[in-house]
């Protein structure tokens, strides 16, 4: 059921860019992700791609509800450092679980943009995924990297107190003892939110290996990945870890990341435990 959902919520992703696509030819300041993916024939009104969207996310937990219930599901979404669990037995339970389902993976997605914005900078050019990031984020993407740093972190901050009551409520959290400690959950859950970005930096670092030993042609994805790689590595430029022909930094680097991910958010539990401070 957990890959029937992944398949759903990437469908459901397609969906929403289409609704988002701002229709733009080709130019020659380069082409939309999207746009590459356009067939010929005539052009539905973007609306339509919204209304299947939410068709989508409205039918789903009928099958959900059925399959779930019968196969023992419970799925879960990732609230900060909390799990929610989402009984697949009780209707309403799936109903909430397929609207924050890909609310969450909407949200890792433009999580993902926004790290990809930090580590291109201001290049320009026609590259595709550059495209769809300033597509997608918009204004968002000139602003300065430190502020694009933060807004995760204050994001999940007022997401946390304004979901705090609700998801209380349902049962899925323990109420807060005051304001305080409410906020301080918030900015420990903030601090969680980056971890997300492990498995685009973990990809992009495996793809840039493989394509280090092996020749793809020159595709404007692979100089995306060329690039965003040694964005990355610069973090471990001071430390000698090529021998000869062989560079180890993308493995030193997945393995930093990785451990890093892991002792992090175990660090983030241990803390959130002892909250209020």
């Amino acid at each position: 059921m957990s890959f029937i959902d992944a398949i759903l919520n990437f469908a459901g992703l397609l969906l929403w860019l289409k609704w988002r696509d701002q229709g733009q030819e080709l130019s020659a300041r380069g082409i939309s992700l999207i746009a590459t993916l356009k067939k010929a024939g005539p052009r539905y009104p973007r609306i339509y791609f919204l209304l299947v969207l939410l068709a989508v996310l409205v039918v789903r937990p009928i099958l959900y509800w059925q399959l779930g219930s019968a196969l023992n599901w419970t799925p879960q979404i990732w609230f900060g450092l909390i799990p929610l669990s989402f009984r697949s037995d009780f209707f309403g339970r799936m109903f909430l679980f397929s609207f924050f389902g890909f609310l969450a993976a909407l949200a890792v997605f433009y999580l993902s943009l926004l790290l990809i914005s930090i580590l291109s900078g201001r290049r320009t050019g026609s590259d595709p995924v550059q495209n769809l990031v300033r597509a997608q984020l918009g204004k968002l993407d000139s602003f300065p990297t430190a502020i694009k740093l933060l807004i995760p972190w204050f994001t999940m901050i007022l997401l946390w107190c304004s979901f705090n009551k609700p998801l209380v409520a349902l049962g899925f959290l323990s109420a807060p003892k005051s304001f305080m400690h409410l906020v301080e959950q918030g900015a420990v859950a903030g601090f969680a939110i980056y971890f997300a970005w492990k498995y685009l930096i973990c990809g992009i670092l495996l793809l840039y290996l493989v394509n280090s030993y092996i020749y793809f042609g020159a595709w404007p994805f692979w100089t995306f990945i060329d690039h965003t790689a040694a964005q990355i590595l610069k973090l471990f430029s001071w430390i000698p870890l090529r021998i000869r022909k062989i560079d180890f930094a993308p493995v030193v680097a997945l393995a930093v990341v990785i451990l890093a991910a892991e002792f992090g958010a175990r660090g983030l539990i241990w803390i959130y435990q002892r909250l209020p401070f």
